[in-house]
């Protein structure tokens, strides 16, 4: 199915209320303004709601409440200004706009993971939006399976790189029952900090030496057709693209 990986995240969070009024802000070295006629309560987030075209210029801004659902302000008109910020500390321009390609952060890890009978999605930071663009409206991946095979599966220490530009670079360790592979694991190119990762047998087997190049063998299938598939490791040099294997079975990245 069509899994979103991250959705794209919140502008702002408000760590105390946000009064009504006209508020500043930088992002991408831009600054912008844009003006409420409510309050943003505690724990609510403010949010790029439109873009200007393909670029991270904010065109529109929605204000939501602490429950990331429910909408208190939408169709604010963000324009270019001068001044001083007054909403500190600010997302990632790029995060805000295509989601994170943090797997420990992700909502498909989540999933991947739940035995819930209805998917819940929960937010892992301050920015963290819900799934969007993804079917996760029914069971967990782990409720899907056969009752006797979930019963049997267990957890495994895994590794995965984090990106260098807002996650500081180095390694994250998680166990989990289930899991995407790492670029590693299928045999791509090494990235990151990828101790203890090594390729899976099926995916060595073919080719002589690790690449991001086209393996037939890595090509996946939904219904007769080759696929895109998500992979848990992090094009480290970005904040918002995770790793991915393309229907000719290159390894590449995309939008979380």
């Amino acid at each position: 199915m069509n899994c979103q990986f991250d959705a794209p995240e919140a502008l702002y969070y408000a760590e105390s209320e946000l009064p009504a009024g006209n508020h500043i802000f930088t992002l991408n070295a831009l600054q912008y303004t844009f003006i409420t006629a409510q309050a943003v309560p505690t724990g609510g987030q403010v949010v790029v709601s439109g873009w200007s075209g393909d670029t991270y210029i904010p065109t529109t801004i929605a204000t939501y409440a602490s429950d990331k659902t429910t909408i208190i302000e939408s169709g604010l008109a963000a324009t270019s200004t001068t001044g001083t910020d007054t909403l500190m500390p600010i997302n990632n321009h790029s995060r805000c706009r295509y989601g994170s390609n943090n797997y420990i952060e992700s909502a498909v890890k989540q999933w991947l993971n739940s035995n819930a009978a209805t998917f819940a999605w929960a937010g892992k930071t301050n920015f963290d939006r819900p799934p969007s663009g993804a079917p996760f409206t029914g069971g967990g991946f782990m409720k899907l399976l056969d009752a006797d095979l979930a019963a049997v599966i267990g957890a495994v220490d895994k590794q995965v790189a984090r990106n260098t530009i807002t996650d500081g670079g180095g390694q994250d360790l998680f166990s989990d029952k289930v899991f995407l592979l790492s670029t590693v694991e299928v045999f791509g190119s090494t990235e990151g900090v990828v101790t203890g990762e090594k390729a899976y047998p099926w995916y060595s087997a073919l080719t002589g030496n690790p690449t991001n190049e086209e393996l037939v063998g890595r090509i996946k299938y939904l219904s007769g057709s080759a696929r895109y598939w998500w992979l848990r490791s992090p094009n480290v040099g970005n904040s918002n693209y995770p790793r991915l294997v393309i229907t000719s079975g290159n390894v590449n990245n995309n939008n979380a």
